[in-house]
């Protein structure tokens, strides 16, 4: 199971709680946070930029989201052959979300991990976590849709041979 915690918000104790269960006096659950447990089946190395960090001095979330893109993108491109600039078949993000759990900030390392959770027709879900080297609970961890379609015509692919195999590979 890739998640092992639930952080609540406990009303009562006004403190956040770490369990399996949320206490029946906690009235929200804040995040379902990634563990390095089981691994994910890719890790993204990524270092920071200064340009990275917003004017509070952290990464800005947008830059979160163009993190996990350039995840994928370097892991298809390395592992299936992916052309994003001029191959038959292109790959558009369609949804994606994301929660937060910790800042980080140039000049820190990071590390994207990755895994195919869903491949479906012209469809794939990714499950990406953002991680600082070396420890296992993530800065961010959400969910992106890409769907494959033909460059030509704009209408769903069907998933070359290598793609296919490497979105097989990524599922872990």
């Amino acid at each position: 199971m890739l998640f092992s915690n639930v952080t609540v918000y406990c009303h009562r104790a006004s403190e956040f709680v770490v369990g399996c269960f949320p206490p029946l006096h906690c009235i929200q659950v804040i995040h379902v946070c990634h563990t390095r447990t089981p691994p994910l089946p890719h890790v993204h190395p990524l270092p920071t930029r200064w340009q990275d960090n917003d004017v509070n001095g952290h990464i800005a979330s947008a830059t979160v989201y163009a993190f996990f893109d350039s995840a994928v993108q370097a892991y298809l491109i390395e592992h299936a052959g992916l052309d994003p600039q001029d191959g038959e078949v292109v790959g558009f993000v369609v949804s994606s979300r994301c929660d937060f759990f910790a800042s980080a900030a140039f000049p820190e390392c990071l590390e994207v991990g990755l895994r195919a959770v869903r491949v479906a027709g012209s469809s794939v879900e990714y499950q990406l976590a953002l991680f600082k080297v070396g420890e296992a609970q993530p800065c961010a961890a959400g969910r992106m849709v890409q769907v494959f379609v033909e460059r030509a015509t704009g209408q769903p692919a069907s998933l070359p041979t290598a793609l296919q195999g490497a979105l097989v590979a990524l599922q872990g």
